[in-house]
């Protein structure tokens, strides 16, 4: 059996998963950390384990691997810097919506 991957396409979906746990993160880490003050081991179970086993890193590097054996060099560079970018920019907006969230419920006491 052979482990094959679509390269004719760019690939959405390990980029949106990507994106979706870096979200998660920024909001993770805000939220238990920045306003919560919890342990940093807890943090790092929850964050690394479950966000970590929801994103898909090798994938992801596999995909640009098979991107440069195909010869798709512009492809290759894109999709990582694409990732790269955009993945700074999910952790800051789930930092920036849990703070949010946190305003607003001391606001409200």
């Amino acid at each position: 059996m052979e482990l094959t991957i679509d390269n004719s396409a760019y690939p959405y979906g390990t980029l949106i998963i990507n994106m979706i746990g870096c979200f998660l993160l920024g909001f993770m880490y805000y939220f238990f950390v920045e306003a919560k003050k919890t342990i940093n081991q807890l943090v790092a179970v929850v964050s690394t384990g479950f966000v970590g086993s929801f994103t898909t890193f090798s994938t992801f590097e596999l995909e640009i691997f098979k991107m440069f054996q195909l010869d798709q060099y512009l492809k290759a560079i894109s999709y990582f810097f694409v990732t790269m970018l955009s993945g700074l920019l999910f952790v800051f907006l789930g930092y920036c919506l849990s703070k949010l969230i946190i305003i607003k419920r001391k606001e409200n006491k």
